[in-house]
Protein backbone atom coordinates (compact mmCIF):
# COMPACT_ATOMS: atom_id res chain seq x y z
CA UNK A 1 0.00 0.00 0.00
CA UNK A 2 2.67 2.46 0.93
CA UNK A 3 4.34 1.92 -2.54
CA UNK A 4 0.77 2.75 -4.18
CA UNK A 5 0.72 5.80 -2.12
CA UNK A 6 4.09 6.78 -3.82
CA UNK A 7 3.80 6.16 -7.23
CA UNK A 8 0.30 7.91 -6.75
CA UNK A 9 2.47 10.76 -5.37
CA UNK A 10 5.00 11.25 -8.00
CA UNK A 11 2.41 10.99 -11.35
CA UNK A 12 0.09 14.02 -9.36
CA UNK A 13 2.78 15.92 -8.04
CA UNK A 14 0.79 17.26 -5.26
CA UNK A 15 2.14 19.68 -2.66
CA UNK A 16 2.08 19.43 1.09
CA UNK A 17 -1.25 18.93 2.06
CA UNK A 18 -0.75 18.72 6.27
CA UNK A 19 3.13 18.66 6.79
CA UNK A 20 5.38 20.99 5.77
CA UNK A 21 9.13 20.52 5.92
CA UNK A 22 10.05 24.11 5.85
CA UNK A 23 13.47 25.40 4.60
CA UNK A 24 16.41 23.60 5.85
CA UNK A 25 18.23 24.67 9.27
CA UNK A 26 21.12 26.49 8.77
CA UNK A 27 22.93 24.24 10.43
CA UNK A 28 22.21 21.41 8.18
CA UNK A 29 23.12 23.87 4.46
CA UNK A 30 26.54 24.13 6.32
CA UNK A 31 27.61 20.91 6.77
CA UNK A 32 27.54 19.69 3.14
CA UNK A 33 29.47 23.27 2.91
CA UNK A 34 31.82 22.26 5.44
CA UNK A 35 32.38 19.01 3.61
CA UNK A 36 33.09 19.85 0.35
CA UNK A 37 35.80 22.51 2.50
CA UNK A 38 37.39 19.99 4.04
CA UNK A 39 37.92 17.98 0.65
CA UNK A 40 39.20 20.49 -0.95
CA UNK A 41 41.66 21.28 1.64
CA UNK A 42 42.09 17.54 1.52
CA UNK A 43 43.10 17.72 -2.53
CA UNK A 44 45.03 20.98 -1.40
CA UNK A 45 47.21 19.90 1.06
CA UNK A 46 48.13 16.70 -1.46
CA UNK A 47 48.90 19.37 -3.95
CA UNK A 48 50.66 20.98 -1.86
CA UNK A 49 52.66 18.55 -0.74
CA UNK A 50 53.21 17.59 -4.41
CA UNK A 51 54.78 21.10 -5.30
CA UNK A 52 56.67 21.20 -2.01
CA UNK A 53 58.55 18.12 -2.86
CA UNK A 54 59.24 19.33 -6.42
CA UNK A 55 60.41 22.65 -5.03
CA UNK A 56 62.62 20.80 -2.71
CA UNK A 57 63.70 18.14 -5.00
CA UNK A 58 65.12 20.22 -7.74
CA UNK A 59 67.75 22.13 -5.80
CA UNK A 60 68.94 18.51 -3.92
CA UNK A 61 69.31 17.40 -7.12
CA UNK A 62 70.92 20.62 -8.89
CA UNK A 63 73.50 20.37 -5.99
CA UNK A 64 73.54 16.36 -6.09
CA UNK A 65 74.07 16.75 -9.49
CA UNK A 66 77.10 19.65 -8.63
CA UNK A 67 78.72 16.64 -6.32
CA UNK A 68 78.74 13.79 -8.85
CA UNK A 69 79.29 15.42 -11.96
CA UNK A 70 81.54 18.20 -10.82
CA UNK A 71 83.18 18.34 -7.44
CA UNK A 72 84.24 14.19 -7.05
CA UNK A 73 85.44 13.68 -10.82
CA UNK A 74 87.64 16.64 -10.61
CA UNK A 75 88.75 15.88 -7.12
CA UNK A 76 89.30 12.26 -8.52
CA UNK A 77 91.28 13.50 -11.81
CA UNK A 78 93.41 16.12 -10.12
CA UNK A 79 94.43 13.71 -7.84
CA UNK A 80 95.54 11.40 -10.81
CA UNK A 81 97.51 14.02 -12.41
CA UNK A 82 99.10 14.81 -9.40
CA UNK A 83 100.01 11.23 -9.33
CA UNK A 84 101.47 11.24 -12.67
CA UNK A 85 103.34 14.80 -11.88
CA UNK A 86 105.41 12.75 -9.05
CA UNK A 87 106.11 9.89 -11.34
CA UNK A 88 106.79 12.36 -13.69
CA UNK A 89 109.66 13.85 -11.37
CA UNK A 90 110.93 10.87 -10.15
CA UNK A 91 111.64 9.26 -13.72
CA UNK A 92 113.12 12.07 -14.83
CA UNK A 93 115.59 12.09 -11.15
CA UNK A 94 116.82 8.78 -12.89
CA UNK A 95 116.94 10.09 -16.08
CA UNK A 96 118.98 12.57 -14.94
CA UNK A 97 121.67 10.63 -12.57
CA UNK A 98 121.75 7.44 -14.28
CA UNK A 99 125.19 6.75 -16.63
CA UNK A 100 123.41 3.19 -18.06
CA UNK A 101 122.26 3.67 -21.22
CA UNK A 102 119.63 1.15 -20.64
CA UNK A 103 118.32 2.61 -17.46
CA UNK A 104 118.45 6.34 -19.37
CA UNK A 105 116.27 4.93 -21.98
CA UNK A 106 113.74 3.16 -19.87
CA UNK A 107 113.47 6.30 -17.15
CA UNK A 108 112.71 8.48 -20.69
CA UNK A 109 110.04 6.19 -21.70
CA UNK A 110 108.74 6.41 -18.29
CA UNK A 111 108.71 10.47 -18.42
CA UNK A 112 106.78 10.22 -21.53
CA UNK A 113 104.29 7.75 -20.15
CA UNK A 114 103.69 9.82 -17.14
CA UNK A 115 103.80 13.17 -19.09
CA UNK A 116 100.64 11.91 -21.46
CA UNK A 117 99.20 10.78 -18.33
CA UNK A 118 99.24 14.20 -16.35
CA UNK A 119 98.21 16.07 -19.32
CA UNK A 120 95.38 13.48 -20.46
CA UNK A 121 94.07 14.26 -16.53
CA UNK A 122 94.45 17.86 -16.70
CA UNK A 123 92.39 17.95 -20.14
CA UNK A 124 89.61 15.53 -18.35
CA UNK A 125 89.34 17.91 -15.31
CA UNK A 126 88.88 20.93 -17.76
CA UNK A 127 85.75 19.24 -19.28
CA UNK A 128 83.72 19.21 -16.09
CA UNK A 129 81.53 22.26 -15.15
CA UNK A 130 83.27 24.49 -13.35
CA UNK A 131 81.87 26.30 -10.05
CA UNK A 132 82.05 29.82 -9.70
CA UNK A 133 85.20 30.79 -9.15
CA UNK A 134 87.30 28.37 -9.92
CA UNK A 135 88.62 29.96 -12.90
CA UNK A 136 91.02 31.84 -11.31
CA UNK A 137 92.60 28.74 -9.61
CA UNK A 138 92.38 27.06 -13.14
CA UNK A 139 94.45 30.04 -14.51
CA UNK A 140 97.29 29.39 -11.71
CA UNK A 141 97.07 26.00 -13.26
CA UNK A 142 97.44 26.20 -16.90
CA UNK A 143 100.40 29.05 -15.99
CA UNK A 144 102.41 26.70 -14.05
CA UNK A 145 102.03 23.55 -16.37
CA UNK A 146 102.63 25.44 -19.40
CA UNK A 147 106.08 26.93 -17.92
CA UNK A 148 106.89 23.36 -16.91
CA UNK A 149 106.34 21.65 -20.00
CA UNK A 150 108.31 24.14 -21.58
CA UNK A 151 111.36 23.68 -19.10
CA UNK A 152 111.05 20.11 -19.50
CA UNK A 153 111.30 20.02 -23.40
CA UNK A 154 114.79 22.03 -22.93
CA UNK A 155 115.78 20.07 -20.15
CA UNK A 156 115.45 16.84 -22.57
CA UNK A 157 117.11 18.29 -25.56
CA UNK A 158 119.91 19.27 -23.28
CA UNK A 159 120.23 16.07 -21.86
CA UNK A 160 121.00 14.75 -25.24
CA UNK A 161 124.15 16.74 -25.56
CA UNK A 162 125.19 16.69 -22.45
CA UNK A 163 124.77 13.50 -20.21
CA UNK A 164 127.17 13.93 -17.15
CA UNK A 165 126.04 13.47 -13.95
CA UNK A 166 126.78 17.32 -12.87
CA UNK A 167 124.92 18.13 -16.04
CA UNK A 168 121.90 15.80 -15.55
CA UNK A 169 122.09 16.87 -11.68
CA UNK A 170 121.53 20.73 -12.39
CA UNK A 171 119.07 19.98 -14.89
CA UNK A 172 117.09 17.92 -12.38
CA UNK A 173 117.45 20.82 -9.78
CA UNK A 174 116.84 23.56 -12.16
CA UNK A 175 113.23 21.95 -13.09
CA UNK A 176 112.44 20.33 -9.37
CA UNK A 177 111.00 24.10 -8.49
CA UNK A 178 108.84 24.18 -11.73
CA UNK A 179 107.05 20.43 -10.57
CA UNK A 180 106.33 21.89 -7.05
CA UNK A 181 104.70 24.97 -8.29
CA UNK A 182 102.42 23.26 -10.87
CA UNK A 183 101.91 20.49 -7.92
CA UNK A 184 100.87 23.48 -5.44
CA UNK A 185 98.54 24.66 -8.26
CA UNK A 186 96.37 21.74 -8.93
CA UNK A 187 96.50 20.59 -4.93
CA UNK A 188 94.60 24.21 -4.48
CA UNK A 189 92.75 23.47 -7.68
CA UNK A 190 92.23 20.01 -5.40
CA UNK A 191 91.08 21.96 -2.68
CA UNK A 192 88.43 24.59 -4.27
CA UNK A 193 86.69 21.37 -5.36
CA UNK A 194 86.86 19.97 -2.31
CA UNK A 195 85.60 22.79 -0.39
CA UNK A 196 82.84 23.37 -2.58
CA UNK A 197 81.99 19.73 -2.40
CA UNK A 198 81.69 19.71 1.53
CA UNK A 199 79.05 23.07 0.71
CA UNK A 200 77.05 21.40 -1.31
CA UNK A 201 76.79 18.46 0.46
CA UNK A 202 76.04 20.36 3.97
CA UNK A 203 73.08 22.38 1.86
CA UNK A 204 71.87 19.36 0.48
CA UNK A 205 71.84 18.43 4.35
CA UNK A 206 69.84 21.32 5.13
CA UNK A 207 67.18 20.97 2.43
CA UNK A 208 67.01 17.64 3.29
CA UNK A 209 66.34 17.97 7.36
CA UNK A 210 64.25 21.00 6.22
CA UNK A 211 62.34 19.19 3.40
CA UNK A 212 61.75 16.26 6.10
CA UNK A 213 59.96 18.71 8.91
CA UNK A 214 58.02 20.58 6.38
CA UNK A 215 56.77 17.08 4.92
CA UNK A 216 55.92 15.91 8.23
CA UNK A 217 53.66 19.09 8.53
CA UNK A 218 51.85 18.66 5.19
CA UNK A 219 51.33 15.37 5.68
CA UNK A 220 50.25 16.01 9.33
CA UNK A 221 47.89 18.50 7.55
CA UNK A 222 46.88 16.02 5.09
CA UNK A 223 45.97 13.32 7.95
CA UNK A 224 44.28 16.16 9.77
CA UNK A 225 41.47 17.48 6.92
CA UNK A 226 41.27 13.95 5.89
CA UNK A 227 39.90 12.89 8.99
CA UNK A 228 37.82 15.85 9.38
CA UNK A 229 36.69 15.40 5.69
CA UNK A 230 36.04 11.46 6.51
CA UNK A 231 33.75 12.69 10.05
CA UNK A 232 32.00 15.47 8.35
CA UNK A 233 31.16 13.10 4.92
CA UNK A 234 30.07 10.44 7.86
CA UNK A 235 27.97 12.95 9.20
CA UNK A 236 26.24 14.26 5.99
CA UNK A 237 25.70 10.66 4.64
CA UNK A 238 23.62 9.94 8.17
CA UNK A 239 22.11 13.20 7.97
CA UNK A 240 21.14 12.28 3.91
CA UNK A 241 19.83 8.93 5.54
CA UNK A 242 17.49 10.28 8.34
CA UNK A 243 16.55 12.98 5.59
CA UNK A 244 15.68 9.95 3.42
CA UNK A 245 13.52 8.39 6.36
CA UNK A 246 12.24 11.62 7.09
CA UNK A 247 10.94 12.33 3.17
CA UNK A 248 9.51 8.46 3.22
CA UNK A 249 7.50 9.46 6.22
CA UNK A 250 6.60 12.29 3.98
CA UNK A 251 5.34 10.58 1.05
CA UNK A 252 3.10 8.37 3.47
CA UNK A 253 1.57 10.45 4.99
CA UNK A 254 0.71 12.86 1.98
CA UNK A 255 -0.23 9.89 0.16
CA UNK A 256 -2.48 9.23 3.30
CA UNK A 257 -3.83 12.93 2.64
CA UNK A 258 -3.95 12.36 -1.14
CA UNK A 259 -6.49 9.48 -0.32
CA UNK A 260 -8.72 11.48 2.05
CA UNK A 261 -8.68 14.75 -0.42
CA UNK A 262 -9.90 12.37 -3.08
CA UNK A 263 -12.92 11.22 -1.08
CA UNK A 264 -13.73 14.42 -0.35
CA UNK A 265 -13.95 15.49 -3.96
CA UNK A 266 -15.43 12.26 -4.56
CA UNK A 267 -17.97 13.40 -1.76
CA UNK A 268 -18.51 17.02 -3.23
CA UNK A 269 -19.18 16.06 -6.58
CA UNK A 270 -21.61 13.15 -5.76
CA UNK A 271 -24.04 15.30 -3.43
CA UNK A 272 -24.99 17.45 -6.51
CA UNK A 273 -24.72 15.30 -8.80
CA UNK A 274 -27.02 12.93 -6.83
CA UNK A 275 -29.32 16.32 -6.67
CA UNK A 276 -29.21 16.47 -10.44
CA UNK A 277 -30.13 12.69 -11.15
CA UNK A 278 -32.93 13.70 -8.91
CA UNK A 279 -34.14 16.79 -10.69
CA UNK A 280 -34.01 14.82 -14.30
CA UNK A 281 -36.08 12.28 -12.26
CA UNK A 282 -38.38 14.79 -11.27
CA UNK A 283 -39.21 15.81 -14.86
CA UNK A 284 -39.61 12.21 -16.70
CA UNK A 285 -42.32 11.07 -13.58
CA UNK A 286 -45.42 12.66 -13.26
CA UNK A 287 -46.88 12.87 -9.49
CA UNK A 288 -50.07 11.53 -8.77
CA UNK A 289 -50.92 15.68 -7.34
CA UNK A 290 -50.28 17.28 -10.53
CA UNK A 291 -47.74 17.66 -12.89
CA UNK A 292 -43.82 18.61 -11.95
CA UNK A 293 -43.22 22.29 -11.65
CA UNK A 294 -40.48 22.22 -14.81
CA UNK A 295 -39.19 25.80 -14.43
CA UNK A 296 -38.36 25.15 -10.71
CA UNK A 297 -37.07 21.58 -10.96
CA UNK A 298 -34.61 23.18 -14.14
CA UNK A 299 -33.41 25.98 -12.23
CA UNK A 300 -32.53 24.00 -8.94
CA UNK A 301 -30.35 21.19 -11.86
CA UNK A 302 -28.74 24.51 -13.24
CA UNK A 303 -28.15 25.02 -9.76
CA UNK A 304 -26.10 22.04 -9.03
CA UNK A 305 -24.47 22.01 -12.49
CA UNK A 306 -22.87 25.35 -11.72
CA UNK A 307 -21.76 24.11 -8.29
CA UNK A 308 -20.13 21.09 -9.89
CA UNK A 309 -18.66 23.36 -12.23
CA UNK A 310 -17.11 25.76 -10.00
CA UNK A 311 -15.50 22.87 -7.84
CA UNK A 312 -14.26 21.53 -11.14
CA UNK A 313 -12.51 24.88 -12.26
CA UNK A 314 -11.35 25.20 -8.71
CA UNK A 315 -9.69 21.80 -8.87
CA UNK A 316 -7.94 22.82 -12.34
CA UNK A 317 -6.83 25.84 -11.11
CA UNK A 318 -5.03 24.05 -8.44
CA UNK A 319 -3.53 21.52 -10.51
CA UNK A 320 -2.22 24.16 -12.49
CA UNK A 321 -0.74 26.44 -10.15
CA UNK A 322 1.89 24.03 -9.32
CA UNK A 323 3.43 23.94 -12.36
CA UNK A 324 6.96 25.19 -12.84
CA UNK A 325 7.14 28.86 -14.04
CA UNK A 326 8.18 29.72 -17.06
CA UNK A 327 11.58 31.43 -16.83
CA UNK A 328 11.47 35.57 -16.94
CA UNK A 329 8.49 35.46 -16.16
CA UNK A 330 7.42 38.94 -15.01
CA UNK A 331 3.82 41.05 -15.16
CA UNK A 332 3.33 44.51 -14.03
CA UNK A 333 1.32 44.67 -10.64
CA UNK A 334 -0.73 47.97 -11.25
CA UNK A 335 -2.30 46.90 -14.07
CA UNK A 336 -3.31 43.56 -12.78
CA UNK A 337 -4.57 45.62 -9.11
CA UNK A 338 -6.88 47.73 -11.77
CA UNK A 339 -7.83 44.96 -13.77
CA UNK A 340 -8.93 42.94 -10.68
CA UNK A 341 -10.80 46.00 -8.97
CA UNK A 342 -13.04 46.98 -11.96
CA UNK A 343 -13.68 43.27 -12.09
CA UNK A 344 -14.97 43.21 -8.83
CA UNK A 345 -16.28 46.72 -8.35
CA UNK A 346 -20.07 46.29 -9.61
CA UNK A 347 -20.58 43.51 -6.73
CA UNK A 348 -19.39 45.78 -4.73
CA UNK A 349 -20.96 48.60 -5.15
CA UNK A 350 -24.47 46.69 -6.08
CA UNK A 351 -23.81 45.02 -1.82
CA UNK A 352 -22.85 49.19 -0.97
CA UNK A 353 -19.36 48.16 -0.16
CA UNK A 354 -16.66 50.54 -0.59
CA UNK A 355 -13.04 48.61 -2.68
CA UNK A 356 -10.43 50.66 -2.55
CA UNK A 357 -6.39 50.74 -3.59
CA UNK A 358 -3.66 52.26 -1.93
CA UNK A 359 -1.63 54.29 -4.19
CA UNK A 360 1.62 52.70 -4.76
CA UNK A 361 4.50 53.15 -6.93
CA UNK A 362 3.69 50.70 -10.32
CA UNK A 363 6.61 48.03 -10.29
CA UNK A 364 6.61 44.37 -12.01
CA UNK A 365 6.77 41.15 -10.33
CA UNK A 366 8.30 38.12 -11.16
CA UNK A 367 5.10 36.02 -12.12
CA UNK A 368 3.04 35.50 -15.66
CA UNK A 369 0.19 37.96 -15.56
CA UNK A 370 -2.46 34.97 -15.60
CA UNK A 371 -1.33 33.72 -12.58
CA UNK A 372 -1.02 37.22 -10.65
CA UNK A 373 -4.90 38.08 -12.01
CA UNK A 374 -6.03 34.58 -10.39
CA UNK A 375 -4.46 35.12 -7.15
CA UNK A 376 -5.49 39.14 -6.70
CA UNK A 377 -9.01 37.67 -8.27
CA UNK A 378 -9.23 35.32 -5.53
CA UNK A 379 -8.37 37.27 -2.41
CA UNK A 380 -10.44 40.09 -3.47
CA UNK A 381 -13.06 38.18 -4.94
CA UNK A 382 -13.16 36.21 -1.65
CA UNK A 383 -12.84 39.65 0.67
CA UNK A 384 -15.91 40.85 -1.33
CA UNK A 385 -18.08 38.26 -1.07
CA UNK A 386 -17.45 37.65 2.27
CA UNK A 387 -17.97 41.77 3.40
CA UNK A 388 -21.36 41.51 1.58
CA UNK A 389 -22.48 38.21 3.56
CA UNK A 390 -21.20 39.42 6.69
CA UNK A 391 -24.04 42.10 7.30
CA UNK A 392 -22.25 44.29 8.92
CA UNK A 393 -22.87 47.96 9.06
CA UNK A 394 -19.19 48.42 7.65
CA UNK A 395 -18.50 47.52 4.86
CA UNK A 396 -14.64 47.57 3.30
CA UNK A 397 -12.31 46.08 1.40
CA UNK A 398 -9.23 47.42 0.87
CA UNK A 399 -5.92 46.67 -0.97
CA UNK A 400 -2.52 47.79 0.09
CA UNK A 401 0.85 47.16 -1.68
CA UNK A 402 4.43 47.98 0.24
CA UNK A 403 7.56 47.65 -1.72
CA UNK A 404 9.91 45.15 0.15
CA UNK A 405 13.18 46.56 -1.93
CA UNK A 406 13.63 43.30 -3.85
CA UNK A 407 9.81 41.63 -3.19
CA UNK A 408 6.51 43.12 -3.14
CA UNK A 409 3.99 42.92 -0.77
CA UNK A 410 -0.05 43.09 -1.61
CA UNK A 411 -2.54 42.95 1.15
CA UNK A 412 -6.48 42.32 1.12
CA UNK A 413 -7.96 43.66 4.54
CA UNK A 414 -11.70 43.10 4.73
CA UNK A 415 -14.16 44.19 7.59
CA UNK A 416 -16.04 40.70 7.60
CA UNK A 417 -16.35 38.15 10.24
CA UNK A 418 -12.87 36.96 10.56
CA UNK A 419 -11.11 33.96 11.11
CA UNK A 420 -10.91 31.78 14.35
CA UNK A 421 -7.41 32.06 16.23
CA UNK A 422 -6.77 28.38 15.15
CA UNK A 423 -7.53 28.98 11.31
CA UNK A 424 -4.87 30.55 10.41
CA UNK A 425 -3.06 27.73 8.81
CA UNK A 426 -5.62 25.58 7.80
CA UNK A 427 -7.20 28.18 6.37
CA UNK A 428 -4.71 27.70 3.12
CA UNK A 429 -5.17 23.75 2.86
CA UNK A 430 -7.32 22.07 0.10
CA UNK A 431 -10.77 21.24 0.48
CA UNK A 432 -10.83 23.33 4.52
CA UNK A 433 -13.75 24.75 4.50
CA UNK A 434 -14.20 26.99 8.26
CA UNK A 435 -17.72 28.22 7.83
CA UNK A 436 -17.11 31.58 8.13
CA UNK A 437 -20.55 32.77 6.48
CA UNK A 438 -22.35 29.85 5.64
CA UNK A 439 -21.37 30.84 1.60
CA UNK A 440 -20.77 27.88 -0.64
CA UNK A 441 -17.40 27.19 -1.65
CA UNK A 442 -15.14 24.34 -2.68
CA UNK A 443 -12.70 25.06 -0.82
CA UNK A 444 -9.99 25.27 -2.89
CA UNK A 445 -9.45 29.32 -3.93
CA UNK A 446 -6.62 29.86 -0.66
CA UNK A 447 -4.95 26.50 -1.61
CA UNK A 448 -4.87 27.40 -5.22
CA UNK A 449 -3.25 31.16 -4.32
CA UNK A 450 -0.93 29.56 -2.09
CA UNK A 451 0.09 26.85 -4.40
CA UNK A 452 0.17 29.72 -7.09
CA UNK A 453 2.46 31.91 -5.07
CA UNK A 454 5.15 29.44 -3.53
CA UNK A 455 5.33 28.23 -7.66
CA UNK A 456 6.48 31.98 -8.06
CA UNK A 457 9.01 31.60 -5.32
CA UNK A 458 6.45 33.99 -3.16
CA UNK A 459 4.73 33.08 0.23
CA UNK A 460 1.25 33.76 1.46
CA UNK A 461 -0.47 34.34 4.78
CA UNK A 462 -3.29 35.79 7.24
CA UNK A 463 -3.93 37.94 10.04
CA UNK A 464 -7.19 38.07 11.37
CA UNK A 465 -9.74 38.50 14.20
CA UNK A 466 -12.65 37.05 14.65
CA UNK A 467 -15.26 39.29 14.12
CA UNK A 468 -13.20 42.46 13.01
CA UNK A 469 -12.37 41.26 9.78
CA UNK A 470 -9.02 39.78 7.87
CA UNK A 471 -6.01 40.72 6.55
CA UNK A 472 -5.02 38.13 3.57
CA UNK A 473 -1.74 38.80 2.25
CA UNK A 474 1.19 37.58 -0.15
CA UNK A 475 4.78 38.53 -1.14
CA UNK A 476 6.04 37.86 -3.87
CA UNK A 477 9.51 38.47 -6.26
CA UNK A 478 9.84 41.97 -7.95
CA UNK A 479 11.11 40.78 -11.73
CA UNK A 480 14.63 41.44 -12.49
CA UNK A 481 15.45 43.76 -15.81
CA UNK A 482 14.32 42.69 -18.97
CA UNK A 483 14.91 43.38 -22.14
Amino acid sequence: MNSEKRWLLRRLNLPTLAMDTGSAPRGGRRLPRLSLVAMAAVVLSFIATVVFAQLVLEPIEARSGALTLNAFPSISHLSASRAALMRLQSSFRVYSTASDPAVRAASLDDIEAARREFVAELVAERSLPQFPGESEVVIDVDTAVALLNEHLGDALDRAEIDSSLAAGTSRFEALLPLIERADNAIARLQTFNVDRGADEATQIGLLQRRSRRIAASLSLMSLVTALVASVLVMRLAKREERTAALHEELLIARATELEAFAGRIAHDLKNPLGALTMRLAALQIKDRTGPTNLEQQIDKAVRQVERMDRLIDGLLDFARGGANPPPGAHAPLREAVDEVVAEHLPVARAANTELRVDSFSPCEVACTPGALGSVLSKLVGNAVNYVVAGHKPVRQVLVHVEDRDKSVCVEVEDTGPGLPPDSAERVFLPLVRLERTGMPSAGIGLATVKRIVEAFGGRVGVRSVLGAGSVFWFEIPKAMEHA
